[in-house]
């Protein structure tokens, strides 16, 4: 009676030492899990290392070790801003301040020499006299004084050459005519200029314009001798026998302006210009300026 449960005592000790030791092999792989292993941070080496896992590290130390960037895979697909940075860098520059124009108003009054070249006569004369005469004028000028000008001029021309025989090509010498010009022109015109500065009391300036222009005075004509021969200029004429007044085929007259010139401020509103040009004839000549 007693031997009986005495092993079913045993029996049951046995099997309930068996079910706790299974219990405890499955808990352990469990605890792997559910806590990592602490890893040791030491300082130094040897004897003296002492471990720093615990120790509070300071802000300074959390910012050193910090990552500078999160996301690396983010970071290499990071693409520079449109033009490059260079282009990034320029576009955050500050813009230029406007060019404050230098709005003038002025009365300006000139004195100019004007020509025509030979090489123009000999196009159209064989023998011909040479024109060199003074011309004068004002204008009014306006717009900005390192920009664009505008200017209306009125101006009077000497056309005047020296008495002398006249022969067209393909004339012969007693076809020769003997002539004594009285003509001047009085024009105005409109005229646009372009100002280049070059220090802020020098400039240069090229413009242009169009105007119309009336001749005034006569050109009194009388015929050679029949026997005249070369040279044309030492032939004879018929001294009031044959005097006429030449008819001209026009007495108004486009004109063309073109001109070039630097400019000089003296000061107190005085300027002084030395300009060059074409105006129906090819001029040079000083200028002086009063600004109002």
């Amino acid at each position: 009676m007693l031997l009986p449960l005495m092993l079913a005592g045993t029996r049951r000790s046995w099997f309930l030492a068996t079910t706790l030791v299974g219990v405890v092999a499955l808990a352990s792989p469990m605890e792997g899990l559910a806590a990592e292993p602490k890893v040791r941070n030491t300082r130094g080496d040897g004897p003296a290392a002492r471990d720093v896992s615990d120790e509070r590290e300071s802000p300074g130390e959390k910012a050193m070790e910090a990552p500078l960037v999160d996301d690396l895979d983010r970071a290499r697909t990071l693409t520079p801003p449109p033009g490059g940075l260079s282009g990034s860098i320029e576009a955050k520059k500050e813009p230029e301040a406007p060019r404050i124009a230098r709005e003038t108003a002025s009365v300006v009054f000139h004195a100019r020499w004007v020509t025509l070249p030979g090489a123009i006569f000999k196009a159209f004369f064989k023998d011909y006299q040479s024109l060199s005469q003074p011309s004068f004028g004002a204008a009014y000028e306006w717009g900005d004084l390192d920009g664009e000008m505008w200017a209306v001029e009125l101006d009077w021309s000497g056309l005047t050459t020296d008495a002398g025989n006249w022969l067209e090509t393909a004339t012969p010498p007693s076809g020769a005519s003997y002539a004594e010009p009285g003509l001047h022109m009085i024009s105005v015109d409109a005229m646009y200029r372009k100002q280049f500065p070059i220090t802020g009391s020098f400039r240069a300036m090229l413009g242009g314009g169009l105007g119309l222009g009336i001749l005034l005075g006569d050109i009194e004509t009388a015929e050679v001798l029949p026997t005249c021969v070369e040279p044309v200029s030492k032939c004879a004429h018929w001294p009031g026998a044959t005097d006429e007044t030449a008819e001209l085929p026009t007495r108004i007259v486009p004109i063309v302006h073109i001109t070039g010139a630097f400019e000089l401020d003296l000061g107190e509103g005085f300027t002084v210009r030395l300009q060059g040009g074409f105006r129906d004839l090819f001029y040079a000549g000083l200028s002086v300026g009063k600004t109002l």
